[in-house]
């Protein structure tokens, strides 16, 4: 369940056992164990990780099995995976290839429903058809049979265009149907799982690439720090350096200690509760901060949870992941792709470029040898195709799209 895959079959795996919950990211009191959310952090740089992570997660809603999908939906954008927990490990591909041949075209409607259908919509099987009906089908019955599997629901994790991924999970037929917990946990779930299967596309071509992750940081041509709790730097790249070499708002104290000083008290907390989430005593997917433009000099940051599972650095290390964003340094940014993914036109896609790259209307306007009105008019378009609001947003649409990695 662990190899590269094409689109297609990728989207069968998914489809095959997948009905889909919503993304819901507002916080709640935890209900997930502490040890989940250190297995969901801990894969983020090492998809070996993911298997007792999806066991942990199968646990939380006593189910069978989990699959992760994650598939990039462009034929240019790399990485096609299936993951699954240790039940998907014992059972022969070829088994499972069959199932896709010959019972796939019996989900075709529910397949058409997820296409057509927004992130964030709750489905279980059952509210396809009845559960009696389903154990009769055909597709249900080879499950039955051959893997002990029935019902199954999920959750589709981010909504960006880009890729595809998702959460799903299989239940024992002893289960008249999947069971409700699901409604109730998935919630909590999702946007740690979402955030972990995002921050890992980054990861995971640092290393395909060069055979490290954290060691390969200089390769990624945004700053990107690890922090403790404390906020003492791990492990930084030379895009962090340069930046605290021309910020004297975000510095390093003798310590070590991480400083940004527009938002000192805000980034220590979002600090201290990231790392807390990777060792599973909070519930903080992420944190967004903007600094002010004297002092921090307009910095975009973003901090997550991190952990450390492997020990590249230091095993078992609960920690944060800094990413600063510098809107006037934006060269090694690609547009492409989010062009691509959201649809946009040949000219929105050009003003999406210059627009990012900290053009003006005027210059627009005079590099595209049309009004300023008309330029205004296409990026009020590329933002609403993008659900985005300003430029910060797009900048960090488009890192989060296409990481810049050298």
């Amino acid at each position: 369940m662990g190899r590269i895959r094409s689109v297609a079959n990728v989207a069968k795996v998914s489809f095959r056992f997948s009905l889909f919950i919503p993304f819901i990211t507002k916080e709640v009191r935890s209900l997930v164990s502490p040890q989940t959310l250190v297995s969901v952090y801990g894969a983020i740089l090492d998809d070996t990780l993911w298997q007792p992570a999806l066991d942990a997660l199968s646990g939380e809603l006593n189910a069978s099995s989990a699959l992760l999908i994650h598939s990039e939906v462009q034929d240019n954008l790399p990485f096609r995976i299936s993951l699954g927990s240790k039940l998907w490990a014992g059972i022969p591909q070829q088994q499972i290839e069959f199932f896709e041949h010959e019972y796939g075209h019996y989900e075709a409607e529910a397949w058409d429903y997820l296409q057509r259908s927004a992130a964030g919509t709750i489905a279980y099987d059952t509210d396809f058809a009845e559960a009696e009906v389903l154990r009769q089908r055909p597709d249900y019955r080879y499950t039955i049979e051959n893997f002990g599997l029935c019902h199954r629901f999920g959750v589709r994790l981010n909504d960006n265009p880009a890729w595809f991924d998702a959460l799903t999970f299989q239940f024992s037929d002893e289960f008249a149907i999947a069971p409700e917990t699901g409604r109730l946990l998935l919630p909590e779930l999702s946007p740690h799982i979402a955030k972990a299967t995002e921050c890992g596309r980054t990861f995971r071509v640092l290393r395909t690439q060069y055979e490290a992750a954290l060691a390969a940081l200089d390769h990624v041509a945004i700053a990107l720090c690890v922090v403790t709790d404390r906020a003492a730097i791990v492990v930084k790249n030379e895009t962090f350096d340069a930046i605290l070499a021309e910020t004297p708002g975000l510095k390093i104290l003798s310590g070590g200690e991480l400083v940004c000083a527009s938002k000192h008290g805000a980034f220590r907390e979002a600090v201290r509760r990231c790392a807390k989430t990777a060792a599973g005593l909070d519930n903080t997917k992420e944190v967004l901060l903007a600094t002010d433009d004297n002092s921090g000099a307009g910095l975009l940051l973003e901090i997550s949870p991190l952990r450390d599972q492997s020990g590249e650095v230091d095993r078992g290390l609960s920690a944060a992941l800094v990413t600063v964003i510098d809107p006037k340094k934006t060269e090694a940014l690609d547009t492409s792709k989010v062009a691509l993914a959201w649809d946009l036109s040949e000219a929105e896609g050009e003003v999406l470029a210059m627009l990012v790259s900290g053009d003006t209307n005027a210059v627009m306007a005079e590099k595209r040898n049309v009004s300023v009105e008309t330029i205004k008019s296409q990026l009020s378009s590329v933002y609403s195709k993008t659900s985005t609001r300003k430029r910060s947003d797009l900048i960090r649409l488009v890192t989060r799209t296409s990481p810049p990695i050298r």
